[in-house]
């Protein structure tokens, strides 16, 4: 049960980590301002968690499962041995009389323990072998969901890169489109001062000539 007893405590630190880790997200969500390189991480680390922990709870099952199957075995074995044991002091002293016939019945009974002995044995061995296996598939498990989690996070790296590239290159196109139209505001603009001085040009020359032709009238006059 000691393997079992562990695995029990490893699935509920991973409990509590998940629900620390799901309060921290959900205050990151709001607070201001905002930290997106922690808010990035404690996600990374809740999903990892999240991923891992059904496979923990499924090797804690089995776990104890072996667990129990070892000592319903053990129970067994014993009161076998016990069974074994009361009846060879019955039969010491049955067979007190006849020495050839107890000998022959306790090497029966030797025979037996031994034959009990060696299948408890094995049996301790099958559920030591279970363990180990199950302690791999808990590392690989754990591996694969951490494995699983990196690659999601690089995925979403990958796509924030690609995503601020665009925003890089809407703001570039912007910013092109902004400075042609200033640059189209500014040749408005001289275009308009250049009208404008030659109206006043204009206007300059015909006031020159009407105060010509009022002086040529008043001449003739």
């Amino acid at each position: 049960m000691l393997e079992a007893g562990k695995a029990r405590e490893l699935v509920a630190s991973v409990e509590h980590e998940i629900e620390g880790l799901q309060e921290e997200e959900a205050q990151l969500l709001v607070a201001q301002p905002r930290a997106p390189e922690r808010l990035a991480k404690v996600q990374q680390w809740l999903a990892q968690r999240q991923a891992a922990l059904p496979a923990q709870q499924a090797i804690v099952e089995a776990a104890e499962a072996t667990a129990a199957g070892a000592e319903a075995d053990l129970r067994a074995v014993e009161a076998e041995l016990d069974f074994l044991a009361d009846l060879r002091q019955d039969l010491d002293a049955t067979f007190t009389a006849d020495e050839a016939g107890r000998r022959e019945v306790a090497a029966a009974l030797h025979a037996r323990e031994e034959r009990v002995a060696a299948g408890y044995l094995a049996c301790l061995e099958r559920q030591v072998a279970r363990l180990e296996e199950l302690q791999s598939e808990q590392a690989a498990a754990r591996e694969a969901c951490i494995q699983a989690a990196e690659e999601a996070q690089e995925r979403a790296r990958e796509r924030l890169h690609q995503g601020l590239q665009r925003v890089r290159r809407n703001l570039e196109r912007g910013r092109q489109v902004v400075a042609a139209q200033n640059a189209a505001r500014r040749q408005a603009v001289l275009g308009l001062k250049d009208s404008l001085a030659q109206v006043r040009s204009e206007v300059a020359h015909k006031a020159a000539l009407y105060r010509q032709l009022q002086k040529q009238k008043r001449e003739v006059q």
